[in-house]
């Protein structure tokens, strides 16, 4: 195995066997290109290091994101000047930041937040798919688990339809007992 860069916009990974799964492995955060400079300095985590359309000017954890359009960016112009991310302490308090216009759209997990939106007179709800699910495992290894007669009563007494309505308000799909294809899971 081997990693060639015929030239400064390419790299061409020779693999020893196939992996299909790479390049979404590869897509996740933790397979980041940046500068070894960054890596020897230990600084990955502490400080903005990219190349993507915005610039990060200001950031305070527990506060907020300030960022301005790169205009070295390779992508073009990104259409704003800039962004402000807020962080808020819950989704009550980004509700209330909405109502009183502090902010303009925001993500609300909560399903019993989100059925308050439709109730206010200039806010909008859209719904979208996440690329989620939520799981119950059980480990087979500890009694009583290890008998199967126990984890097949278990997964009969359980009234998926019920958890979903009560936890996610409906939001979703009952699947089960194998994991639905998705994105990382879907064999198309």
């Amino acid at each position: 195995a081997s990693i060639d860069t015929p030239d400064a916009a390419t790299v061409v990974f020779h693999l020893s066997q196939p992996d299909v799964p790479i390049l979404t492995a590869m897509s996740d955060v933790n397979a980041a290109i940046v500068p070894a400079a960054e890596i020897k300095a230990g600084s990955i985590g502490t400080k903005a290091v990219g190349s993507g359309p915005f610039k990060l000017d200001k950031w305070d954890p527990n506060a907020k994101e300030v960022l301005s359009a790169n205009k070295d960016w390779a992508g073009g112009a990104t259409g704003v000047d800039g962004i402000e991310i807020s962080v808020l302490p819950d989704e009550a308090a980004i509700l209330a930041a909405m109502r009183t216009k502090q902010i303009d759209f925001a993500l609300l997990n909560d399903p019993l937040v989100a059925t308050l939106v439709p109730k206010e007179p200039t806010l909008q709800l859209n719904r979208v798919p996440v690329l989620a699910y939520h799981v119950l495992q059980l480990n087979p290894s500890r009694k009583p688990m290890t008998e199967l007669k126990v984890r097949q009563a278990i997964s009969c007494a359980i009234d998926r339809q019920e958890v979903l309505d009560t936890a996610s308000l409906g939001e979703g799909k009952v699947t089960g007992p194998l994991t639905i294809p998705a994105l990382a899971t879907d064999p198309t």
